[in-house]
């Protein structure tokens, strides 16, 4: 780049974890994201300003854009945490992909069609090869769901038009708002350690208690008259167990008697805490047993 102010290598984007990450290389004037320094490394999600000196009017800047759908950018969280809502202008439709239809009114559950055509932010066609035994009306209110890329996608919507002369057709509104569950990888076992957080290896440890635990990360628990003020990422450690994996904040929660956090691991920084982890979820005997798998239908 052209600038005096910019180093020749100043900083690079690298992906660890499924996360995107952006890496200041020990530039002279630093790496700034959303007009803050960045401390050697941020996390990236689509729609961050990076610039690359501290000087921010009538300079360089660049945006930063994830194709990955399910970036904070493109998705909000809702109440049940696990449950995200996305815009359905910003989600790519596959055509043939397999879809099932719900009409509660005319208990009619999981009709299963395929995507056959679609008019951008308009309408999805359908076909339902038993669409003359459903018999649909226009108007009619009815939800899609189905799968895709690991997550579970519904959307509520009308229909707009039957055609049922050439082809079992059904042209359906295009979502505004869909909703989008990802898919458990791992069993997830209730459990009661004790454990601490801190944001760094020189803050004071916060005490709380792992209240679920899984291969790919945990929920920990505060009580309720306590609300650490957690940033995105920071150090887990469970007493006498396992020092300093590296989590980050996926939802939290307050309930009646504790505020509740859920945790995805990024990293162990060494092979041995992740076996000495593994280890713990062998041996450690589960309250309750989730199983990993879960179908369309657990979205209801």
């Amino acid at each position: 780049m052209p600038l005096q102010d910019i180093s020749k290598y100043h900083a690079v984007i690298i992906k660890e974890d499924n996360l995107l990450k952006i890496v200041d290389l020990g530039s002279s004037n630093g790496t700034y994201v959303n007009h803050k320094r960045s401390n050697g490394h941020s996390l990236l999600k689509s729609g961050d300003i990076l610039h690359f000196n501290k000087i921010f009017d009538n300079t360089i800047a660049f945006r930063f854009i994830s194709k990955d759908l399910t970036s904070k950018n493109n998705i909000s969280h809702s109440l049940r945490g696990r449950k995200l809502m996305i815009q359905g202008k910003d989600f790519n439709f596959l055509i043939g992909i397999p879809l099932y239809l719900e009409v509660e009114e005319r208990r009619i559950n999981h009709v299963k069609a395929h995507l056959f055509a679609i008019e951008k932010e308009k309408c999805l066609i359908i076909n339902i090869p038993q669409l003359e035994e459903i018999q649909l009306k226009e108007k009619q209110k009815c939800l899609v769901r189905f799968s895709y890329n690991g997550k579970v996608f519904g959307f509520g919507t009308i229909v707009l038009e039957i055609d049922n002369f050439s082809s079992p057709l059904l042209k359906l509104k295009y979502p505004e708002i869909m909703s989008c569950i990802s898919y458990r990888k791992h069993a997830r076992y209730q459990t009661n350690l004790k454990a601490t957080v801190r944001t760094s290896f020189n803050d004071k440890p916060i005490p709380c208690e792992v209240i679920e635990i899984s291969l790919g990360g945990c929920r920990i628990s505060f009580s309720s008259e306590y609300k650490p003020n957690l940033k995105e990422e920071f150090l887990l450690t469970l007493k006498h167990l396992v020092n300093d994996i590296r989590v980050l904040k996926v939802h939290d929660k307050v309930t009646k008697d504790s505020y509740e956090v859920g945790l995805k691991i990024i990293s162990f920084g060494g092979e041995g805490k992740k076996q000495k982890y593994e280890e713990i979820l062998n041996l450690h005997i589960p309250v309750k047993h989730t199983h990993a798998k879960q179908s369309i239908e657990s979205e209801r």
